[in-house]
This record gives C-alpha cells, structure tokens and sequence, in this order.
C-alpha cells in the first residue's frame, strides 16, 4: 500500500454536486473510495457557479492545453475521465478533449475513461444523426488513449466490440453502482410502507406518470397508499390525474433520498429494458430492496442478466396473485449487489 500513497489519481467529471449531474455524482463516490484505498484523488470539471462538494477541486477550462498543466502540477499518475460527449460540449463534439488527453498521454500519465454514453443516434431530421459520425470519431479517439476503459451494460459493451480495432480487448462491462448511498443493511418487506416510488429527471418522471395512468390497476390492486415524487420539479400541470396522493419532496440530500428509498415497498420508471444495467434509478431502487415496475411500452431482452418477471417487473403486466413481490425485490437486490459499489471499485484498482 505504500507505493500506492504516492500516486496522486485525477477525476474528471463535467459538473459535481451540489450541480444536478449523475458523472459528477458517480466521481465523487468513485473518488471517496479511492482515498480510503489509500490514494490521494484530485477532481476536475468545467466551471460551475456554485462551490462543489469535492475537494481537492480544479476548474478545468475547455481547451488542449489545461488540463495539461494541472496534471503536470499536481503530478497526476492516473486520470479517470467519465464520459459522456454532451457533458462537456453542448453538440456531444468536445474535441478539446481529445487533444487534452493526447497531451496527457505523451506525458506517460496512465488513462482510465468510464463510458457512461458513447455516442448519439436517431432519425435524419434531428441532430443526433448528423452528430453521429463526430461523435463516433471522438469516441474512438478516447478509446485510443485509454490503457483501460469500463461501461455499465452489455449493449454499450458490444458497441465498442465492434466499433474498436482491438475489438474491445481493453474493455470491461462492470455495471453501475448507485449513487445513492447503499443501506447497510435493507429492511425486513414486512416493515416496509406501501408507497411507490418515483425518481429521477423531470422527463422521465412524466413518463412514468403516464404509465401509471394507463395500468391504474396493476399496481392500485397492491395497496399502495401514496406516491413520493423526488427530483427537480416537474410540471405538475401535466402530470396524469391517478387515485392515490402524490407527495412532492422536491430535490433531497443523497442520505435523504437514501432513506425515502428504505422506507418504501415499490419503485416506477420508465426506460429501455435492455440499457436497464446503465440506469442508475434501476439501481438505487434494487440497492434499496423495492419491487420496481419499468414501463417502457417495447419489451427488449436484456444483456446484462436482467430478467422481467425475476428481478423486476413490466408495467404492461398484471402481477398475478401467486406472484410474491417480496421475491421480486429480493432477487433483483442480489443482481445488483453482485455489481455494487465495492464490487465496482476492485474493477478500478485492479488497474492501479
């Protein structure tokens, strides 16, 4: 361990808390257990208004040069960049980035990138597809530089399998842990309230509104008694009419939402099922023990062992009484323990 106290490890993310932004939040959880492992972690990110919660911290400017210069003075051994394009240029296209890191790399400093996105995709009439080839380009270009990347779920997995020279050899699908902290230990079903949680984005949140809306009675006819609403608020105007209260806690403390998350049976969402190993609602609701409803309208398969039916359920679907929701919740906590936080950090340090 020693020899490990003196390497001096950089995290690049684009915002930290308290800026609402999901690579800051997974940096500054990355980076506590770094420094217990008996590193001493830097942070980095673009200018923000308001002071972060991390230190030591550094404002890194959006150009080829700086980042450079940080590293050189704070004699960084290993950077770790969380990447998503968008988070650091408005069209997904942060070139600077990649100059940034060649500049690093011939230095000898060694790379570590998290792809949290890769690239955008979509129709001819939207900007994501004329995007697509830039951000594509970039992404290989990172992929270059990095002595070690990571992704959370097969599918993003299998895209860099195939968009890479080495066909992926230097990449590892290792999940996501939850950005909410993990309860040390879960409370019993029985003791749990019969409340429905809904969390995360304003849009997403809407959706899973609307989802609510079109299956009332599969989930009515479970007892739930109430709804709590956490996150930046949404319009409440647009927000179906549904037969329970819904209780609107606004944007809380990680601890705080930790602690919501306990209490209650019964998680909603709306997202594909087969990035459902990329979202980090999915899991805080399985670290937490809930039963969680996805109600994405197009069943897809999941690659990362995900099963509808064992670990959550579909909105779509009736739960039939035989079904035990204590069941479900307990066998999707032990999926996700099985990529929990400490199992996710031993991925890092194996590279350190």
């Amino acid at each position: 361990m020693a020899s490990c106290i003196k390497k001096h490890i950089l995290l690049i993310a684009p915002q930290y808390p308290p800026a609402i932004n999901g690579l800051g939040d997974y940096a500054a959880l990355l980076g506590q257990g770094l420094t217990n492992a008996g590193y001493t972690v830097h942070f980095a990110g673009l200018p923000q208004p308001t002071p972060v919660t991390v230190q030591p911290y550094w404002p890194l400017q959006a150009n080829g040069t700086h980042l450079l210069q940080l590293v050189q003075q704070q004699q960084i051994h290993t950077v770790i960049l969380n990447y998503s394009g968008y988070g650091y240029q408005r069209k997904g296209v942060p070139l600077w980035l990649v100059t940034a890191l060649t500049k690093v790399k011939q230095m000898g400093v060694k790379i570590l990138i998290f792809f949290h996105e890769l690239y955008a995709n979509g129709p001819l009439w939207t900007t994501a597809f004329w995007l697509h080839q830039a951000q594509k380009k970039i992404f290989k270009a990172l992929y270059r530089l990095t002595d070690a990347s990571f992704c959370s779920n097969g599918r993003m997995a299998a895209l860099i399998t195939e968009a890479t020279p080495d066909k992926g050899r230097k990449n590892s699908c290792i999940g996501l842990f939850s950005n909410i902290p993990e309860p040390n230990q879960l409370i019993p079903w029985e003791q749990k309230q019969p409340r429905l949680m809904v969390f995360g984005h304003p849009a997403m949140r809407l959706q899973t509104y609307e989802a609510l809306s079109q299956y009332t009675h599969h989930w009515l006819q479970l007892g739930i008694n109430e709804i709590i609403d956490i996150g930046v608020s949404a319009e409440a105007a647009q927000i179906p009419r549904l037969p329970v209260p819904i209780k609107f806690l606004g944007v809380l403390t990680a601890e705080q939402i930790s602690e919501e998350l306990q209490q209650a049976r019964f998680g909603a969402m709306v997202y594909p099922d087969a990035l459902l190993g990329k979202s980090g609602v999915l899991a805080a609701y399985l670290s937490h023990g809930l039963f969680v409803w996805n109600g994405f309208k197009t069943a897809q398969r999941s690659e990362d062992g995900l099963v509808a039916g064992e670990h959550y359920w579909q909105l779509q679907k009736p739960v039939p009484n035989s079904v035990s929701l204590e069941k479900i919740a307990k066998q999707g906590s032990e999926w996700y323990y099985r990529h929990n936080y400490q199992q996710h950090l031993q991925h890092y340090l194996a590279f350190l």
